[in-house]
């Protein structure tokens, strides 16, 4: 497995959140806002390794042991005669004994479709409010969106009494996920890099929750 960085900066953790979506009006943010990302690295087209799925996560090493893909509800938004909606789902990587408390990484994707089978979904390392993370959560072939749509956060947590950190801009990389298995699981790809240079890429066969 080739990881993206060498070098891993930790920073202290917060309490577990994960959301499963992002959601704004439609005039939330000015337009003249510039986009402020240049020098930060895009991992959204970068080729994802054969390996099971691990990498580096708040300054340990990580490699899952289990994932899974759940939907966790609906979202609706309604704007005048408008409607906007979508699905949340969560993609859970597991090191060690979910039920023993082991390390957890969370990966949340917000879809208009009826599953997340068969779809990729990519995001660059833009900073809340710039016009490009606007246009990347909020404008999807050409219309104007309520509700985000994409990978909208990312979320870790170590074990038991362990740092947990959870971010919802700047995170780059992309998720791929094929078709259901008759065992019930979706296998996919990731590539994900987080703003304190954690990262997950590899390979997974997630169980399919609440499907």
């Amino acid at each position: 497995m080739t990881f993206p960085f060498s070098d891993v900066r930790v920073r202290l953790g917060c309490p577990l959140i994960v959301l499963p979506m992002l959601v704004v009006g439609p005039n939330a943010y000015s337009d003249d806002t510039k986009d402020k990302q240049y020098g930060r690295a895009d991992y959204s087209n970068s080729s994802i390794a054969p390996d099971r799925a691990g990498g580096v996560v708040g300054g340990q090493l990580f490699v899952h042991a289990q994932s899974k893909v759940r939907f966790v509800g609906y979202n609706r938004v309604k704007n005048g005669g408008e409607v906007d909606r979508s699905r949340a789902y969560w993609l859970t990587f597991s090191q060690g004994d979910e039920k023993e408390g082991g390390s957890e990484f969370v990966v949340t994707v917000v879809t208009d479709s009826k599953t997340v089978e068969g779809q990729t979904f990519k995001v660059k390392p833009f900073a809340f409010g710039e016009e490009g993370w606007r246009n990347q959560y909020f404008n999807h072939g050409g219309k104007k969106r309520m509700v985000a749509l994409g990978i909208t956060a990312a979320t870790y947590a170590l074990g038991v009494g362990g740092k947990t950190e959870m971010f919802t801009e700047k995170i780059t990389g992309r998720v791929e996920f094929g078709k259901r298995k008759s065992n019930g699981k979706i296998p996919g790809k990731i590539i994900l890099v987080l703003p304190d240079k954690s990262y997950l890429t590899g390979t997974f066969q997630a169980k399919a929750e609440k499907f």
